[in-house]
């Protein structure tokens, strides 16, 4: 029990530490500003410490199927790091982290280097609305984090492809790891998991292409007016990227559950004709 208290904690100070990174590394100005950041960061901080401090979680998913949530923080972290250095503290930025970000993020610029790539698409719109400013740093910030996006995804699909991602850490418990999802209500199980999957799929490929079009479209109705600060790009590339990439791995994480039910099934499907043969 102490164990998992301390786990929580460690995990809560991290959350607690990637929010509030993006005010250090370009501080808003104004005392309301720093205080707001203060509070969100903690709400977060304080909602991730009760979700990993109970004996279950009550809206996290596969809380205990690791890494499945390592890597969105991951990918959420260094999407939020690199953006900041990049675009909000470039000159102030530690040597170390410029020598290997900048050709990385370059590298990733020229990968995406198309006419309707979605981070030209991104950026466009960011130019279209007057939000943003084009700049080679917010740029090479907008390339980055879609790669970062990507790469988490291709990770997570070969850790359930190469490595039988959750089956080999050990029995996986449908009703702890889903808990927002109920199995006993509407269709068989195994279709269910396998419609929300194809769904996430196709959200989490659009997304990067369709929000931009979206704001744009919705411009006028709930958009600030005025160019965003830096904070405010920071966030906004960050959403962009990773919540793509959350529908993508639960698509992956649905669709490898549907077919772990598929086989277990099948298997006691197969041990019922050997006895009745018998």
């Amino acid at each position: 029990m102490f164990s998992q208290l301390l786990n929580a904690l460690a995990h809560a100070i991290l959350v607690f530490t990637i929010v509030v990174f993006p005010e250090l590394a370009a501080p808003s100005g104004p005392a309301t500003d720093a205080f707001a950041v203060l509070l969100l960061a903690t709400v977060a901080a304080v909602f991730v410490l009760l979700e990993y401090s109970g004996p279950a979680a009550s809206f996290l998913e596969f809380r205990n199927a690791p890494p499945f949530n390592r890597l969105r923080f991951g990918a959420a972290a260094l999407v939020t790091i690199a953006a900041s250095l990049l675009i909000a503290a470039p000159a102030s930025a530690p040597p170390i982290a410029t020598q290997y970000l900048y050709p990385v993020a370059q590298a990733s610029a020229a990968l995406f280097d198309w006419p309707y790539s979605p981070p030209r698409l991104f950026l466009n719109w960011l130019s279209a609305s007057g939000l943003g400013e084009l700049t080679g740093q917010l740029y090479l910030a907008v390339a980055l984090a879609y790669a970062i996006s990507l790469a988490t995804a291709a990770l997570f699909f070969a850790l359930v492809r190469l490595f039988g991602w959750p089956a080999r850490l050990g029995a996986f418990n449908l009703w702890l790891n889903l808990p927002t999802f109920d199995p006993t209500t509407g269709e068989d199980v195994v279709q269910r998991l396998q419609s929300t999957a194809r769904l996430n799929l196709i959200l989490g490929i659009s997304l990067p292409f369709l929000m931009p079009m979206a704001a744009q479209m919705a411009a006028g109705l709930v958009l600030p007016s005025g160019t965003w600060g830096p904070q405010s790009l920071i966030w906004g590339i960050t959403f962009w990227s990773i919540m793509p990439l959350c529908l993508l791995m639960r698509a992956i994480a649905l669709g490898r559950v549907a077919q772990m039910i598929q086989t277990k099934r099948a298997r006691s499907h197969a041990g019922a004709g050997v006895l009745h043969a018998a």
